[in-house]
């Protein structure tokens, strides 16, 4: 089942399924490791509509909500 990155919860894992977004969001999230295929690991969800962060490998990356509304992820297990 496919969802939003923006709607995982802290410390659950998901893997990456499309890149919402124009060519030039999509090169950012790349350039960042966020790519089709990658697994990633939901870290943080800051309050009040703040950013969130996301595991990638060995890096943690912190995405706007705007951004990570953008991301479809179909969830995974540990």
């Amino acid at each position: 089942m496919e969802f939003l990155l923006l709607d995982l919860e802290p410390s659950q894992y998901a893997k990456i399924k499309d890149l919402g977004g124009g060519h030039v969001f999509q090169d950012r999230m790349r350039s960042m490791g966020l790519k089709e295929g990658s697994s990633v690991k939901l870290i943080a969800k800051e309050p009040f509509g703040g950013p969130i962060v996301v595991k990638v490998g060995n890096t943690r990356v912190t995405l706007g909500r705007g951004m990570a509304s953008k991301i479809l992820v179909e969830k995974q297990t540990a």
